[in-house]
């Protein structure tokens, strides 16, 4: 395997992890009852299909392919400038985890906002290292739960790699 490529994949395997640590960090922060989420599906060697996340076995359907052809596909939108979007995706989420806190601390104290902003510009970073050369296509979601929450996806793929992003906002 090329020594560029293995570089890469050991890049998208920590921002996979980074991630994963916000994720749970949403989980200690947040009031258990109206949670944010971030998730990080990546593939290094094959692109990433809409399918391959959207259609899945579910019990209320939400996963099946009917649903996907006609409440999450009309949703698809091409992303032009992706740094910006990802940014205004990640905020998003930010602030919907900080709506809910239940560690009230770090709304009140300015510094562990910018500490906050700190893992978000961080994470930014690590996005535009990994995709830098790539030759982008991306592309944006929307799954409206009709209830107050929402999914927010973004899908940026090279010719043969795909990392997508997952960005939930959930009202109980």
């Amino acid at each position: 395997m090329e020594e560029e490529t293995i570089k890469e994949r050991i890049k998208i395997e920590v921002l996979g992890n980074q991630i994963e640590l916000l994720d749970r960090f949403y989980r200690v922060i947040g009031d258990g009852y109206n949670p944010a989420s971030i998730n990080l599906t990546s593939n290094g060697s094959a692109r990433i299909t809409e399918e391959d996340i959207f259609i899945y076995k579910s019990a209320n359907h939400s996963g099946s392919e009917k649903y996907y052809l006609e409440q999450i596909k009309p949703t698809k939108e091409e992303v032009k400038d992706l740094y910006p979007k990802l940014q205004e995706l990640m905020t998003w989420n930010k602030n919907h985890a900080l709506s809910f806190d239940a560690c009230k601390k770090i709304i009140r104290e300015e510094y562990r906002l910018k500490e906050f902003d700190e893992i978000y510009d961080n994470t930014l970073s690590k996005v535009q290292d990994i995709t830098n050369k790539w030759n982008t296509e991306c592309y944006s979601y929307l799954i409206d739960t009709k209830d107050g929450s929402y999914k927010k996806y973004i899908f940026i793929h090279d010719d043969s790699k795909s990392l997508v992003f997952e960005f939930g906002n959930f009202i109980h």
